[in-house]
């Protein structure tokens, strides 16, 4: 069926309707302390209807209140789709409203379907920027633990809190964690230069031969003072900071860096 150049209100749901959605699911006092112009969920649905396939992945680069996702979700709910949907929202509200009505939708609160546990979303702030302006180092500003998440995931495509094995700085070592194929150790200081020589060699040694289990090792510093061949025999693979964080950042898209 050819959609139909204007959709009526019964088609499409109006302001109002889109008001009434966010009152009964979040925790508003009143209408009037919603969203001006909130979007009516049957509005995005009918879109989501006309403009996707039931795998399709749906962008909003401009979330508000997370109808978009409301909307994805409750036309899976219907027709059995499995549709995604990306949300970006810079608002200081992301967190409370945007996210939390996708969290709420999920949970079948304010008369939706429950979803099930099978359902969720994973919620990302964006960082400042990772190198300095020259390129030529890390940001200061960005700590350890920030710069060992992101290189984690840059290694395996895992969150390093989602799944991955270890904790990170681990009795006091410089281990990030392990995932899929691969252990991360980061030797990193805000500021300054790190070498990754004999002594972290050795300490690495201690908390486990890779080259025994052929699960190699990988070691980001700003600079090695071991040898290929004491890294091969190891089974480390040595990443220098920053240019080959800039290289996997480029090789990311095109599959796993080795």
């Amino acid at each position: 069926m050819i959609p139909q150049t204007i959709w009526t209100r019964g088609q499409a749901g109006d302001n109002q309707e889109a008001k009434q959605e966010l009152t009964e699911l979040m925790d508003y006092g009143d209408d009037a302390d919603v969203f001006i112009t909130p979007k009516p969920v049957k509005l995005m649905q009918r879109i989501l209807q006309v403009a996707t396939d039931r795998d399709s992945i749906v962008l909003d680069s401009f979330a508000g209140s997370g109808t978009t996702a409301h909307a994805v979700l409750k036309q899976n709910a219907e027709d059995g789709g499995d549709r995604k949907f990306v949300l970006v929202e810079m608002e200081d509200y992301a967190h409370s409203l945007t996210a939390e009505r996708v969290r709420r939708v999920i949970r079948g609160e304010g008369g939706q379907p429950y979803l099930g546990n099978e359902t969720g979303f994973d919620f990302y702030e964006l960082a400042g920027e990772l190198f300095s302006p020259l390129g030529d180092a890390i940001d200061p500003e960005v700590d350890k633990e920030a710069l060992g998440r992101f290189a984690f995931f840059l290694e395996t495509g895992l969150a390093l809190d989602n799944g991955a094995a270890g904790t990170f700085g681990a009795n006091g070592t410089a281990f990030v964690g392990g995932g899929r194929d691969r252990d991360l150790y980061l030797f990193y200081e805000p500021g300054g230069t790190t070498v990754f020589g004999r002594k972290e060699l050795a300490a690495l040694a201690k908390a486990g031969d890779a080259a025994k289990n052929g699960r190699p090792t990988v070691v980001y510093a700003d600079r090695c003072a071991v040898d290929d061949e004491d890294l091969e025999a190891r089974g480390i693979v040595f990443r220098k900071i920053p240019c080959d964080l800039r290289e996997l950042m480029a090789r990311f898209g095109k599959g796993r860096p080795r």
